[in-house]
């Protein structure tokens, strides 16, 4: 009876925990976007690489290890930028969704292969694709021009109030120019990235941990799988199933 009644409560516990952490949902994956700005036929965009939910990771040839060889990142070349000189990107939601809060764009810092970290990104939202777009904010990057700083990163940006809306666009600005080892100025070509994330509800903090200002998921939360799945819950999910199947096991083989 007392083997029962524990197992009732770990399941409980396991249900209860599996409730609360799935409280953030990542509504993007798998959604389609509109590139207002092209990208490279090179690096080009195939079947919405940008919502799939896969992350850009080293490729290990004969020559070395690079992240741009990965096929998830999609390139853009400054020479097809906007009139204002940004790439643009769409984002349709599917429907009007409520509680939007945190709103993350990956990117790739690999300086030596000519590819560098945009230097500002700001996110817009309005229910309607024609409508007017709401400014939900902004965050500067700062990433070394160094050619050995290679960085796989994420600028995050979490608005004052959770947004109700079915479009997003991303608006990001592109490094115009570096300075060489030897002194020279040059021109940046290459903007990599290979990730647009949209996130609905509230994070719940981690056991001992304190809120940060503009946290975001990628930063505080339990690293997202690639895939990411729609619910960042699924994975204690699996997790806490597998527990509760062996300890279900462990009291049947005691009674037997």
């Amino acid at each position: 009876m007392k083997r029962a009644i524990a197992l009732f409560c770990f399941l409980a516990l396991s249900l209860s925990a599996i409730t609360v952490y799935a409280l953030q949902n990542v509504v993007s994956l798998r959604k389609t976007y509109e590139l207002l700005t092209p990208a490279s036929a090179g690096y080009p965009d195939e079947d919405y690489q940008l919502t799939n939910g896969r992350y850009g990771t080293p490729v290990v040839t004969d020559t070395g290890s690079n992240f741009y060889r990965n096929p998830e990142y999609v390139g853009f070349r400054r020479d097809d930028a906007n009139a204002d000189g940004n790439f643009v990107i769409l984002l349709d939601l599917g429907e009007s969704l409520n509680d939007l809060t945190a709103f993350e764009l990956s990117y790739l810092n690999e300086p030596s292969v000519g590819i560098f970290a945009p230097v500002h990104v700001a996110f817009y939202g309005s229910d309607a694709r024609d409508g007017d777009f709401a400014f939900l904010g902004e965050r500067s990057i700062d990433e070394s021009t160094d050619p050995v700083s290679t960085v796989a990163g994420v600028a995050i940006v979490e608005p004052e109030s959770a947004f109700t809306g079915r479009y997003l666009m991303a608006v990001v600005t592109p490094r115009a120019t570096y300075v060489s080892d030897d002194g020279a100025e040059l021109p940046v070509v290459w903007t990599f990235l290979d990730e647009l994330t949209v996130l609905q509800g509230t994070r719940p903090l981690l056991p001992g941990e304190e809120p940060s200002p503009n946290a975001s998921a990628a930063e505080n939360a339990i690293a997202p799988v690639s895939p990411v799945v729609g619910d960042r819950g699924l994975v204690l999910l699996a997790v806490l199933g597998a527990s509760a199947f062996a300890a279900v096991a462990l009291v049947g083989r005691r009674r037997s």
